[in-house]
């Protein structure tokens, strides 16, 4: 059944990156996944689905000013957009370092590179659902996002081996698109 989701997402699970491997998650129901690592709080909205192999990861891009977010929670673009397969839908810690910082590609600070730290969890992930042959340990993972989504779906399939992308009009040149808020603030 092709049901958007759209309603609220009541289910939060805090574990360890450790823990995240093992962890016994709920299927065919949305629920938030939290992981704390050196400080930073990584979040996700994910949809595991018991009849599915497959696993699309979904970047968000930069807030639009037009959106009302508060930016005291995470920003999962793209949310309402429904697929049979299971989907993660990752938030971007840069954006709270400063309410200036629309759009972070991930990057974090000048000694902890988020975006590695999220492949790191989706591996886990994937390593939870999927006992894969170790040659195509995460074959059927999907990476997608655009302009900056774009970016760390690229990113990320280059950090999780195996991996595929679909990127629509990526932002490669991070400091070339007037990013002065990322620059004053990491």
């Amino acid at each position: 059944s092709n049901v958007i989701m759209n309603k609220e997402v009541n289910k939060t699970i805090q574990c360890s990156l450790e823990a995240v491997e093992s962890y016994d998650f709920p299927k065919d129901e949305p629920f938030n996944l939290q992981v704390p690592i050196d400080g930073v709080m990584y979040e996700f909205m994910i949809h595991l689905k018991e009849n599915s192999d497959k696993i699309l990861v979904l970047a968000s891009g930069k807030i639009q000013e037009k959106t009302q977010h508060d930016r005291s929670k995470p920003y999962y673009q793209r949310s309402k957009w429904y697929f049979d397969e299971s989907t993660i839908y990752f938030n971007d810690p840069t954006l709270y370092i400063d309410d200036d910082i629309t759009t972070g590609w991930a990057i974090g600070t000048k000694d902890d590179w988020y975006l590695e730290k999220i492949a790191e969890i989706i591996k886990k992930i994937a390593k939870n659902l999927f006992k894969y042959n170790i040659d195509d340990e995460y074959g059927n993972l999907l990476f997608y996002g655009s302009m900056s989504g774009g970016f760390m779906a690229i990113m990320l399939s280059i950090l999780v081996e195996n991996s595929i992308s679909i990127a629509e009009m990526p932002h490669l040149e991070v400091f070339r698109t007037n990013q002065r808020p990322l620059l004053n603030h990491i």
